[in-house]
């Protein structure tokens, strides 16, 4: 403590502590100095972590394993980016949410071809939708930027459904895309955002092409499986 005192008498702007066991008093070094004091160990963490939630996802995913499940099941359309480098680290599967979709779309509608998926731009960047969706030989069509914009309105924007919105303007923006993917050729919608199915849409929306509810699918594969 003596030592942190006298830095900050000698003008340091910032301590920087370069011993791991002295982190461990952070909070109570942190209330008796005067100056800011960073906590090293946590800015490694996060700068190895990232934006990458791999790390903490595998974390979960393995404490979950050692409870002794069947299968662990992850209702998030964005996660199923880095769910494939996660699975070769478990012993049970990962109930895929994508692959179920497109099995789903598959089996009950075998006439469709295209889909439309509307969700984060993450997903759509990452491709995770369409590499499993072209192993089942089926394609994707993608909104275009300014409408992705507005699926982004619709799902984290200030009146969008993350907001606690789902009516208005994220419905306007949903029923935009919608009619968007249709006239680019899609024959079903993929509302692959986990919020985006409480998203309020009129009569006339939900007739111009079947909205898949992957969250919805999901759960109907996890009964199957318990049964």
């Amino acid at each position: 403590m003596d030592v942190r005192a006298h830095l900050a008498d000698k003008g340091a702007d910032i301590i920087l502590p370069g011993m791991t066991e002295v982190l461990v008093l952070v909070d109570v070094l942190r209330s008796r100095v005067s100056v800011p004091l960073i906590d090293s160990n946590l800015a490694y963490a996060e700068h190895a972590v990232g934006a990458d939630p791999t790390i903490a996802m595998l974390a979960t995913c393995k404490r979950l394993e050692a409870n002794g499940p069947n299968a662990v099941v992850i209702p998030c359309n964005t996660a199923h980016a880095f769910v494939s480098s996660i699975q070769r680290q478990l012993d049970i599967s990962i109930v895929n949410m994508l692959s179920e979709v497109i099995a789903f779309a598959r089996e009950k509608m075998p006439e469709v071809s295209r889909l439309g998926p509307l969700a984060t731009s993450g997903t759509i960047t990452s491709r995770v939708c369409h590499s499993t969706a072209e192993a089942a030989g089926m394609t994707l069509l993608v909104p275009d930027a300014s409408v992705q914009a507005r699926v982004m309105e619709s799902i984290c924007g200030a009146d969008g459904v993350k907001a606690g919105f789902n009516s208005g303007a994220c419905s306007s923006h949903l029923a935009a895309a919608i009619a968007h993917l249709r006239d680019e050729g899609a024959q079903a919608v993929i509302l692959g955002c986990t919020e985006q199915p409480l998203i309020e849409l009129d009569a006339e929306t939900r007739r111009l092409l079947p909205l898949l509810d992957p969250t919805a699918i999901l759960a109907n594969s996890c009964v199957r499986l318990a049964r």
